[in-house]
């Protein structure tokens, strides 16, 4: 290993998180739009699922709230 393969893995690591982000933010609008209120898509703490957390009026998530994929196509 090399520090520049290294320095590539690292790399790769940030560009995955970034798209990762990114598609988790058009996932919550999406969940929003179908909801009629704002919340966000994040990995659950395993990290095998998506959960969608309501949004507080005051810009919070609430910890409480877990919205899954299921509920969202039922709605739809």
């Amino acid at each position: 290993m090399t520090k520049t393969a290294l320095r590539k893995l690292e790399s790769k690591c940030y560009q995955c998180e970034n798209e990762l982000n990114a598609s988790l933010g058009k996932l919550g609008s999406a969940a929003s739009e179908i909801l009629g209120y704002n919340v966000v898509a994040d990995l659950c703490s395993g990290g095998s699922e998506i959960e969608f957390r309501k949004m507080s009026p005051d810009g919070t998530l609430d910890s409480d709230s877990c919205i899954r994929i299921e509920e969202l196509l039922n709605k739809l």
